[in-house]
């Protein structure tokens, strides 16, 4: 019988090919649950940056509120001492 594709028709050639073949399909399988593992992944890290970007903007938001009740509480405290330097 003559050579078809690197193996002769029928035979332990076959079943070779065959084997083969299965090998082939299982590491494919494999390659794409590990891409699509991996895709998982990235969107996870991708949102856990998203979530740590959101929290790093509320402490800002946070720290620039404190600062400002801070100031004011300052000013209040300056202009109530310099009211009564002056009414005494």
């Amino acid at each position: 019988m003559p050579m078809i594709g690197g193996w002769r028709g029928g035979g332990r050639g076959g079943e070779a090919f065959a084997e083969k073949s299965r090998l082939l399909d299982a590491k494919l399988a494999a390659a794409r649950r590990l891409e699509r593992r991996r895709l998982l992944l990235e969107r996870h890290a991708a949102d856990l940056a998203s979530r740590a970007l959101a929290a790093r903007a509320d402490i800002d938001v946070a720290r620039a509120h404190r600062l400002a009740v801070a100031r004011d509480l300052a000013n209040s405290v300056v202009s109530r001492c310099s009211r009564d330097k002056f009414h005494v």
